[in-house]
């Protein structure tokens, strides 16, 4: 599974989720063209964190309870 975690200046920090990375890459251009920061996508099967923005390290306390 995916995650990808961004910030929405009207609604916060959200999560969209996937099986199919397709999707995810679909997504992830949807969200930037529609002006949400992309903080980072979360591949779950690896078991790692991809695409972090420039100043993540700003974001990691908020977003901890969307990534686990």
């Amino acid at each position: 599974m995916y995650r990808i975690i961004y910030y929405n200046s009207q609604t916060g920090y959200r999560k969209f989720d996937s099986d199919n990375y397709d999707v995810i890459a679909d997504q992830h251009m949807h969200l930037k063209k529609h002006g949400c920061k992309i903080i980072c996508i979360v591949d779950y099967n690896a078991n790692v964190i991809l695409n972090k923005c420039m100043d993540f390290k700003a974001h990691v306390v908020a977003v901890d309870r969307l990534v686990n």
